[in-house]
């Protein structure tokens, strides 16, 4: 009985580790998709050092949440 409670407990786990990290990659997706959005923005227009010290920081984000850019 103790090894069916334990594997129902690190069956949850597990689902609640695969959950967090489904979530992770949809929120480096974002992101990504984001950044591109906004460089295709300002791609027409002149940009300011505010603007481009912003998208710097994004990409910086992006680059610590998924550095070998598997997504």
């Amino acid at each position: 009985m103790f090894d069916k409670d334990r594997l129902d407990i690190l069956e949850k786990e597990n689902d609640h580790l695969k959950n967090l990290m489904i979530q992770h990659l949809w929120e480096i997706t974002m992101l990504k998709n984001e950044i591109r959005n906004v460089k295709q923005d300002i791609a027409d227009r002149q940009v300011g050092e505010q603007e481009k010290r912003l998208i710097l920081l994004a990409k910086s984000i992006v680059q610590t949440l998924d550095p070998l850019g598997e997504i």
